[in-house]
């Protein structure tokens, strides 16, 4: 028997294939570089699965004497799990923005957000986390894992743009199981400490919903002309989410970016998102984000690398200056922003400086440097969104 095992590898996700692999055989280890063994418990038969650099399945080899018995129930399995039995469905999940949620917005057919149910737990303080739902369409899997995957990959793809285009800060829960100690404040007088398990939920909640929720008992969220809505940065807490009245157009722009650009923006709406995440506990890597947000959208010209950083050397800084200048046009209001961001993120990188809310974490006293590194931030997160934007509005490669 030919022990090269050849099911479909050009047909389906390699990703998803390792997933089905591990479900069916039930455990798998690395036995080599990009190598890793499945085998079912007390199972002499095994599979061989590597992988190349980009983490494609390049070759997957049966052992000797494989069961073709064995071999017909996997081909089966892996056709169930992940050519048969896909349908679309709807799924849901919930998203969190500072402002909250009272209306809706739908996106054709492809997802909508809309307020959590009356029911559902609130902060009911000014400033927090609002919870909101997402619903989307996708494509769904018997296998639980695969589905999941594939359901979270839409919920990271919308709230990243949305992250973007809203100009608020849009975002999911973590992506694994957080715990923390909690204050326990039931009672006033004796405050305890609890550890728990951080997240959201409300009874009745499910990662699927037979259809879209129906948005008649609801408003549709208010918009803002765009000239203005993109006008300032990100202001304090507005109370109630808003528009712009572009948004639809800006997110048909962004599908329908060819495949070399949409990995562009991708990654620098990725990079972009983590700056919140980042920023409760290191300010310094929330910058070094916000900037190579901005270089995965810079185009290479320079192929001579810094051994360090890996950034094209020479002509970086210049390109990343010019790339401002070209996608925000009003860079010259920021003149501090424009000089110092790129030389503040390579002292950051490369060891040289650490801005002092890292440094000195337990400062709450009133510090010049500190201000100051605190507006610049801050200015260089709306720079940044604003460069994104315009880069998307007008890419080159229409």
């Amino acid at each position: 028997m030919n022990n090269v095992f050849t099911f479909k590898l050009q047909e389906v996700d390699s990703q998803e294939l390792t997933s089905a692999l591990l479900h069916y055989f039930g455990q798998s280890q690395g036995v080599g570089e990009l190598t890793h063994k499945y085998q079912k418990k007390d199972s002499p038969h095994h599979l061989i699965v590597k992988f190349n650099r980009d983490g494609k399945i390049s070759q997957v080899e049966l052992s000797e004497k494989f069961p073709k018995e064995e071999l017909k129930q996997l081909n089966h399995a892996l056709n169930e799990n992940l050519l048969k039995n896909q349908k679309e469905e709807i799924g849901q999940t919930i998203g969190f923005s500072h402002d909250k949620v009272g209306g809706y917005f739908k996106y054709k057919d492809l997802f909508q957000i809309l307020p959590v149910p009356p029911d559902a737990p609130k902060a009911g303080v000014m400033v927090a986390d609002n919870p909101f739902l997402l619903q989307f369409k996708y494509i769904s899997s018997p296998d639980m894992m695969i589905d999941n995957s594939r359901r979270r990959q839409k919920a990271y793809i919308y709230t990243r743009l949305l992250n973007l285009l809203l100009n608020r800060h849009i975002k999911l829960e973590f992506r694994y199981g957080h715990f923390a100690w909690v204050m326990n404040t039931h009672t006033p007088q004796h405050w305890t400490s609890e550890w728990r398990q951080l997240g959201y939920g409300y009874e009745g909640y499910g990662g699927k919903v037979d259809d879209y929720t129906s948005l008649s008992e609801f408003k549709h969220l208010e918009t803002v002309p765009y000239q203005n809505y993109y006008l300032a940065p990100l202001a304090s807490y507005s109370g109630d989410l808003k528009l712009p009245d572009n948004l639809e157009a800006s997110l048909d722009k962004a599908f329908n970016l060819n495949k070399s650009d949409w990995n562009k923006l991708y990654m620098a709406i990725s990079w972009y998102g983590q700056n919140e995440y980042l920023w409760q506990e290191s300010t310094s890597s929330a910058f070094i984000a916000l900037v190579t947000a901005l270089e995965c959208l810079l185009e290479e010209t320079d192929k001579s690398r810094c051994e360090c950083c890996g950034q094209p050397i020479y002509t970086v800084t210049k390109r990343f200056r010019e790339f401002l200048k070209r996608y925000v046009p009003f860079i010259d209001q920021y003149p501090k922003e424009r000089d110092v961001i790129y030389t503040i993120r390579s002292n950051i990188s490369h060891g040289r400086e650490l801005l002092i809310q890292d440094l000195e974490p337990w400062g709450f006293l009133i510090s010049a440097k500190k201000e100051e590194q605190d507006a610049i931030h801050r200015n260089l997160y709306f720079i940044v969104g604003i460069a994104i934007y315009n880069w998307l509005w007008n890419n080159p490669n229409k």
